[in-house]
């Protein structure tokens, strides 16, 4: 569930939406929360405390490429979805590009250091380049916040994997998932669907 906000979004759109979240964001997400068929609570991905075949609907939004082995990860959070639900997984695809590449070698450094310094080292060297370079791509440019999180998201978790499409749609099809489809893509990464 991250900050909660999605689950948040979610819980507007049915009749109760859990977020699982690993990090201390669980608390926030918990104390800014206003509806009452929101529901947050600490877990590890691969450790859920559901029962399988629980949930209609799963959604994960650039969390399992982050977890030690994504496929496993996949593997151990789809056990939850019941028999014709729906499942949506957004996950990084590989990039061949120079800045691309560059990025991933200076994840090298950053995803070791401790987290303040690389804030700190994010937000002075880095950040001000690549907020310029989204404001002139962008007709609105991402606020500070914004380009702080993807920053972060991108240079300091321990696990980072590109998922080629062919290769999730692969794990769906194993697991006899119908109707997959690519619904979005953009430069990072790509939503894929299925039905249980």
């Amino acid at each position: 569930s991250g900050h909660g906000v999605m689950t948040s979004k979610i819980a507007a759109l049915s009749s109760l939406a859990i977020g699982a979240e690993i990090s201390k964001a669980v608390e926030n997400a918990y104390h800014t929360n206003t509806r009452p068929n929101a529901w947050y609570l600490q877990a590890d991905l691969q450790h859920l405390p559901f029962a399988d075949d629980c949930f209609d609907t799963l959604y994960s939004s650039g969390v399992i490429h982050h977890t030690p082995d994504t496929q496993q990860s996949f593997s151990l959070v789809e056990k939850a979805l019941r028999p014709g639900g729906n499942i949506c997984l957004w996950l990084y695809h590989p990039q061949k590009s120079f800045l691309h590449n560059l990025s991933l070698q200076l994840r090298k450094i950053t995803s070791r250091l401790p987290l303040w310094l690389s804030f700190f080292f994010l937000a002075v060297f880095v950040f001000p380049f690549t907020f310029l370079i989204k404001s002139l791509r962008r007709k609105k440019a991402p606020g500070y916040r914004e380009e702080m999180i993807d920053l972060l998201d991108a240079f300091t978790p321990e696990y980072r994997f590109e998922i080629p499409q062919e290769e999730a749609i692969h794990w769906l099809e194993e697991k006899s998932y119908r109707q997959i489809t690519i619904t979005t893509a953009n430069q990072f990464g790509f939503s894929v669907t299925g039905i249980k």
